[in-house]
């Protein structure tokens, strides 16, 4: 019952950014097309325009509410839980801090910091068994 319990509060924050990714995508679009500048191998992805980036963002957000569901009502958690965490790693990509200009590092960093949450707490669910006593104990 926790488990499920968890895994539905864990589903919030994931469908609420599919939800804005859908809505209003023009942060998500301008976040992306910085991510795909800034990126080592640029050269090599194609050139998407604005309408383009907008279809990816919309496309992505669907996915990631898809996943958020069904992992929350228990169909699949473990696999659905692993598509959220693969979901998740653009995001950590185009909010990394890092290389960000000073004035935008603080809320990038609390971004970065959120999404990394979200990816363990959803391998946390893939690495859990329900009812099957782990190989091996981590105590």
């Amino acid at each position: 019952m926790v488990q499920g319990i968890a895994r539905a509060l864990l589903a919030v924050p994931f469908i609420a950014d599919g939800i804005d990714a859908i809505r209003n995508p023009d942060r998500h679009v301008a976040l992306a097309q910085s991510a795909l500048q800034d990126f080592p191998g640029a050269d090599a992805v194609p050139d998407f325009d604005n309408a383009q980036l907008t279809t990816i963002v919309r496309a992505h957000g669907a996915a990631t509410i898809a996943a958020a569901l069904t992992m929350a009502t228990g169909k699949a958690p473990r696999l659905n839980a692993l598509i959220l965490a693969a979901l998740t790693a653009p995001r950590l990509v185009t909010n990394e801090p890092f290389s960000a200009p000073a004035v935008s590092r603080p809320t990038r960093r609390t971004e970065f910091i959120r999404t990394l949450g979200l990816v363990g707490g959803a391998l946390a669910v893939a690495g859990s068994r329900r009812k099957k006593p782990s190989a091996s104990t981590d105590e």
